[in-house]
């Protein structure tokens, strides 16, 4: 193990993390986000990014940048969400920002009239938009959307 205590993966490579680790962290997401009042879809959306960014790896961490865990926050945009060098690998920290983060970022694409295919765009690109962010959501994130809505039917006993 990189960290003694808590969940843990195997290494930074995203994914790299044992089945219960994964699973444990899709439960804890979606647990957050139904006590954050968030809809079953916007679980499902943030899901669909963990996964994309982290393979549900607490542990995951970026070669070519700051960002690490199951949200892959940047230093930046982490900071905003109360992501610090101390707290960086608690899984607690992590998904409360993915939560957080993901809220806001429904909410502005509220407020734009823009597309849900732009709440992934924003977490990868910030609100300048210009990094490929929405190719890659498009191509990566939404497609699991749908089954995440019905994992999370699964996980409450609802299927």
């Amino acid at each position: 193990a990189l960290i003694e205590g808590g969940l843990r993966g195997n290494s930074r490579k995203a994914g790299d993390a044992s089945l219960e680790v994964q699973e444990a962290v899709v439960n804890k997401i979606i647990d957050v986000g139904s006590q954050q009042g968030m809809t079953d879809y916007e679980i499902a959306y943030a899901l669909a990014i963990a996964r994309h960014e982290s393979g549900f790896n607490p542990d995951a961490a970026a070669k070519s940048s700051s960002a690490s865990g199951v949200g892959q926050f940047v230093d930046d945009t982490g900071a905003k969400y109360g992501i610090t060098n101390e707290n960086r690998w608690d899984l607690n920290a992590q998904v409360q920002a993915l939560i957080d983060h993901t809220i806001d970022n429904f909410e502005t694409v509220r407020k734009k009239g823009y597309g849900n295919e732009y709440v992934y765009a924003l977490h990868h690109d910030g609100p300048g938009l210009g990094s490929g962010g929405l190719a890659i959501g498009k191509k990566n994130v939404m497609p699991y959307v749908p089954k995440f809505l019905k994992d999370i039917k699964k996980y409450r006993g609802e299927s």
